[in-house]
């Protein structure tokens, strides 16, 4: 049967309004095969003009909507999964709230959003036993909460397969387990530390303490927001905010780190995993304790160049600290100025002064301040203009190339911006960001065996540093940790 594009899109347009999922063009035959599932299951029409009737119909009965939230969402997790995130969580975070809130107000409380079948909730309650020797002796609030009933129905049940234990240590597995025929079901001391419920992010009203989600110390929200609309994950980004006390923590995986949406955090990278915490964005950051924990609280930075040993990189094209022409005095304290507003994250400060020097003294590096600050106050419409506009004035920059594949792509253009990041490799054959953004999209659109390409590509750049090499245009990332994500993005 075929069916106009219209009808997708007002399908597509409906399921935004109740979940606040995203689907490309490319992807609606997949939505529509999920909804027509979703549909059998509550003995409705799978004819895609009656769905949208019944989709249209408000509000939808908890049946329904169960229904349509457990066929379109994705529930494959397991347990200890992202080692950076959990070596922050054991590291860092839980040793420093022991320490200030010892004899004091001896709580903690922690959110998984989009917790799933269990999986994640239930690592933090055995981390937190494994850690803390008077564990009786606090009061631990650990909230998971998922869209699809069904998920927590499981994680209620708390049984899971062996393929749920890939990456979980052997000894954990046996204190905390029993085997059931082919099942392992958690241990009940596990199963009470963790409070399930269903929470539809978009919907739900948070901070609240009816929903327990006020005053926390940590929210864990990982492969979840990849799947929303752009002004969702905002407005949700502000609100996780909300919903932390001052100094708490936002933890998302290591692909969804974008701090168009997340750039009312402070970014920390911590190890090889970058994460967000709230903190004063007003005042600058200040420097940490640790030498592996730097504060990064933007997206696009400013930032070193990359000393790649196989090619000497020209002038222009290395970004923002490439050594540039200072035709007036002035010029050298107003860049300074401006890339200290920048490291500030005082975006609308920053703005204001680039267009000032870019009338009197116009450079790529100003300009490309100036895209970047657009873009991290989510104003992508001057990022492309400036782009545009330079990249007529200098196209061999390809710094500016890549920066408007970033655009694009987050504009939901990904041809325009698979074009851009070609000429971007043209200019500059090594350029590792453009490397994996290419391989990135190429994979959303199906290419896989064409972004393999661009990822080995990239793998052998990385193989020519050493592991413990941090990669600025990367905010951090070692070249190990980068060479880890692009293998299991081949792989995936």
């Amino acid at each position: 049967m075929e069916i106009d594009k219209a009808t997708y899109q007002a399908i597509s347009n409906r399921i935004g309004a109740l979940f606040g999922f995203y689907y490309a063009e490319k992807n609606y035959a997949e939505m529509l095969r999920c909804v027509q599932e979703a549909a059998k299951v509550v003995q409705k029409s799978t004819e895609p003009e009656k769905i949208l009737l019944w989709l249209s119909s408000t509000p939808l009965s908890n049946a329904d909507a169960a229904s349509l939230a457990k066929h379109l969402t994705i529930g494959e997790t397991y347990f200890f999964r992202e080692k950076p995130a959990l070596d922050l969580f054991s590291e860092k975070i839980i040793p420093e709230l022991l320490e200030q809130r010892k004899g004091k107000n001896q709580r903690i409380r922690i959110w998984s959003a989009g917790c799933s079948s269990g999986e994640e909730p239930y690592t933090l309650a055995i981390m937190l036993r494994e850690m803390i020797p008077h564990l009786d002796q606090w009061k631990i609030d650990l909230v998971a909460t998922d869209l699809n009933l069904a998920a927590i129905q499981k994680a209620l049940g708390g049984c899971y397969t062996p393929w749920s234990f890939r990456e979980t240590p052997a000894y954990i597995k046996e204190k905390y387990f029993v085997k059931k025929g082919n099942l392992f079901e958690i241990s009940d001391v596990i199963k009470n530390m963790v409070q399930f419920s269903t929470l539809n992010l978009i919907t739900a009203r948070f901070p609240s303490p009816e929903n327990n989600t006020n005053q926390l110390d940590m929210i864990f929200c990982r492969n979840v927001l990849m799947y929303l609309k752009p002004e969702n994950i905002k407005a949700i980004s502000a609100k996780f905010r909300e919903s932390l006390v001052e100094g708490g923590w936002f933890i998302t995986s290591q692909v969804e780190l974008n701090d168009s949406y997340f750039g009312n955090f402070s970014r920390k990278t911590y190890k090889s995993g970058i994460f967000y915490r709230k903190e004063d964005l007003s005042a600058k950051v200040a420097t940490v304790d640790s030498k592996d924990f730097k504060s990064k609280n933007r997206l696009i930075r400013s930032k070193k160049d990359v000393i790649s040993p196989a090619k000497t990189r020209s002038r222009i094209s290395t970004g923002i600290s490439a050594v540039i022409e200072k035709p007036k005095a002035f010029n050298a304290a107003s860049v300074r100025s401006i890339k200290d507003l920048f490291s500030a994250a005082k975006y609308a400060d920053c703005i204001q002064l680039c267009q000032v020097q870019m009338e009197k003294a116009p450079s790529i590096d100003t300009g490309i301040i100036l895209i970047k600050s657009y873009a991290n106050l989510g104003n992508l419409k001057q990022a492309r203009h400036w782009c545009d506009k330079l990249i007529k004035v200098n196209g061999s920059s390809a710094e500016l190339y890549y920066l408007n594949a970033f655009i694009l792509e987050d504009q939901n253009e990904p041809l325009l911006a698979e074009k851009n990041l070609t000429k971007a490799l043209y200019l500059q054959p090594n350029h590792l960001p453009s490397l994996f953004a290419m391989g990135n999209i190429l994979r959303r659109n199906q290419k896989k065996q064409q972004a393999v390409n661009y990822y080995q590509q990239l793998i052998q750049q990385l193989d020519l540093m050493s592991d413990e090499y941090i990669i600025d245009d990367f905010d951090g990332l070692t070249a190990g940790r980068l060479r880890e994500m692009t293998q299991t993005m081949m792989q995936s």
